[in-house]
């Protein structure tokens, strides 16, 4: 049972993790995106 308890401790940091990453690295991207479509 505590197996199993870790395992979806484990699964919801790294689901975390990627969502923060995810959004810090979307920011940056957007501001990339939005500079090159100045550039049209």
């Amino acid at each position: 049972m505590m197996k199993t308890a870790v395992r979806l401790f484990v699964l919801y940091l790294l689901l975390a993790v990627t969502i923060v990453a995810w959004s810090s690295v979307d920011d940056s991207m957007n501001l990339k995106v939005h500079f090159e479509y100045q550039k049209f």
